[in-house]
């Protein structure tokens, strides 16, 4: 075959595997609008049925964090007094026992639940001196067969660098308990500094608090104010995930912001019961 010959051979190829290239395209096009003019449908369905359950929370709107009430942008110190206040059995929230009881559970100190279902009182420390060592931790109930020594970090680490191997050290001796736990409260489980520790998520004591706001033995204002510390630890777990976030979010994508991070938002949150009228009685 001559230079020209096969010139013009390689051009012949070239345009037929280009038609080739492109009629596969056009397939796979096509393919791709057909499935995409599918899948409209249900997805309108379930967007359609999302924004109905999100509706009525849209209208009543988001319940308020306890600590952005008093205008506090800071939230572990706030959180600790929170946590002390709400772990006073005589408090005016009407949940003490409650959420001392809550809290056991949540740490899996069976002692101290069972102490709590009877008539035992508990001790409550938070951020002082509780003897002569100087430790102030974050949070301390005591029992008469159990101890808890409870520590809350939000986006911090310890304090000093040896704060948490002090307190495997010292605990045990001044809890003077047959059970003991150190609990750690944070948004990362990799901030579990030891085996010694349980690591409890703000995740998850926002769901201890929603678990009081719906006990119908707490008085009804007590559950409101279960609701906005439940925010609170919300918010210190991820913004997206709070209420006011949740409503933003739903906004948003009601504006015809519909992106995959707020469809995946959407779709994973749970839906925040909606708000107690205070009139309403207990039953």
């Amino acid at each position: 075959m001559t230079e020209p010959n096969m010139a013009a051979e390689i051009r012949k190829v070239a345009l037929r595997m280009e038609g080739l290239v492109s009629e596969r395209r056009s397939k796979q096009a096509k393919m791709i609008r057909d499935t995409a003019v599918a899948l409209q449908p249900p997805i309108d369905e379930l967007r359609n049925r999302i924004f109905k359950d999100l509706k009525p929370h849209m209208l009543a709107g988001a319940p308020c964090s306890m600590l952005r009430i008093i205008a506090q942008d800071h939230l572990e110190k706030p959180m600790n007094r929170i946590l002390k206040w709400c772990a006073t059995e005589t408090g005016t929230h009407g949940f003490g026992r409650t959420f001392l009881k809550q809290l056991a559970r949540c740490v899996k100190l069976p002692e101290m639940t069972a102490d709590l279902e009877g008539k035992s009182r508990a001790e409550v420390w938070s951020e002082e001196a509780v003897d002569s060592s100087g430790n102030m931790p974050d949070l301390i109930v005591r029992t008469e067969r159990a101890a808890l020594l409870f520590e809350n970090k939000v986006n911090a680490g310890e304090s000093g660098g040896r704060q948490y191997s002090e307190y495997e050290k010292w605990f045990p001796g001044f809890a003077s308990r047959p059970a003991t736990r150190l609990a750690l409260s944070a948004r990362d489980p990799r901030e579990r500094p030891s085996d010694e520790w349980m690591f409890i998520s703000h995740g998850e004591m926002s769901k201890l608090f929603y678990a009081i706001s719906n006990s119908t033995t707490v008085p009804i204002w007590g559950r409101i104010i279960a609701v906005q510390c439940a925010v609170a630890f919300d918010e210190a777990q991820i913004d997206e995930k709070s209420g006011a976030g949740l409503i933003a979010v739903a906004n948003e994508a009601e504006d015809g912001n519909l992106t995959l991070q707020n469809w995946r938002i959407l779709l994973d949150s749970q839906l925040l019961t909606l708000p107690l009228a205070p009139w309403e009685a207990n039953t």
